[in-house]
């Protein structure tokens, strides 16, 4: 059976990715460890992805202020 999602839902896996990070650290109240132990990922993994972002624009750096 097909899917009937309008091509608009559909969204990139970098952006599914740093959405579902964001939604993580916002859950956890921007606790980077337990964010990452939802996510399944390790934090070393989550450090690098915020810097990504950051780096490039997708995160302003005030955006979080995160602790561990």
């Amino acid at each position: 059976m097909p899917l009937a999602e309008p091509a608009a839902e559909i969204l990139p896996l970098d952006e599914l990715e740093r959405r579902a990070i964001l939604r993580a650290l916002q859950a956890t109240g921007g606790n980077r460890t337990r964010a990452a132990e939802l996510l399944k990922i390790s934090i070393r993994t989550l450090r690098n992805k915020l810097q990504e972002y950051r780096a490039t624009g997708l995160l302003a750096g005030a955006e979080l202020e995160t602790g561990d």
